[in-house]
């Protein structure tokens, strides 16, 4: 059974490229992978603390080991804490994260992911300038509606906030607009 969600998990990531700029893309569509595992980490108290699937690279100097497909993490005490999945080659596509009441608190998704080379091993001797441009959603708790609501939306790159960021009231009306490129 761990073999067939691992199947559909990495076939799953395999088809989804559509973040990755077109340059990037064409170099890295030949790229293989030469081994695949399943990961489960435990808590030393014996909960789970994470699973997942690695895919690995050999190259001549070195075999890479790189996240592929869907990532489950958790808390200690067993609740999911978030939700993450990943193309073949380690970049983060998607992540949800979860409270420890079960409620959504961010949602991020790749929306570019590029990286300028020109020979596709270079890659993996290169992959910590890999730049992905994230759209962020974050969720609050409100009081006076008594649930999750959507609370900012926006644009992040390099770890850093971009474009306009938009700021929501509990009863979903933009609040503010912030421009982080003025």
């Amino acid at each position: 059974m761990k073999f067939i969600v691992f199947l559909f998990l990495i076939t799953r990531c395999y088809f989804s490229y559509g973040q990755h700029s077109d340059r990037l893309a064409s170099l890295i569509e030949n790229l293989k992978h030469s081994d695949s595992s399943f990961i489960e980490n435990h808590y030393s108290n014996g909960s789970i603390k994470g699973k997942g699937a690695y895919l690995y690279y050999d190259m001549p100097e070195y075999t890479y080991s790189k996240k592929a497909g869907l990532w489950l993490e958790y808390y200690v005490s067993g609740e999911l804490k978030s939700e993450s999945v990943y193309d073949n080659l380690g970049n983060l596509l998607s992540k949800t994260l979860y409270d420890l009441k079960g409620s959504i608190s961010s949602e991020v998704t790749a929306t570019l992911i590029d990286l300028d080379i020109s020979d596709p091993k270079d890659y993996f001797y290169r992959n910590d300038e890999v730049s992905t441009t994230f759209g962020i959603k974050n969720y609050k708790y409100g009081a006076a509606i008594d649930e999750i609501y959507l609370r900012e939306i926006g644009l992040v790159t390099g770890g850093k906030r971009t474009g306009v960021w938009k700021i929501f009231d509990q009863r979903g009306r933009l609040e503010r607009e912030l421009d982080y490129d003025k």
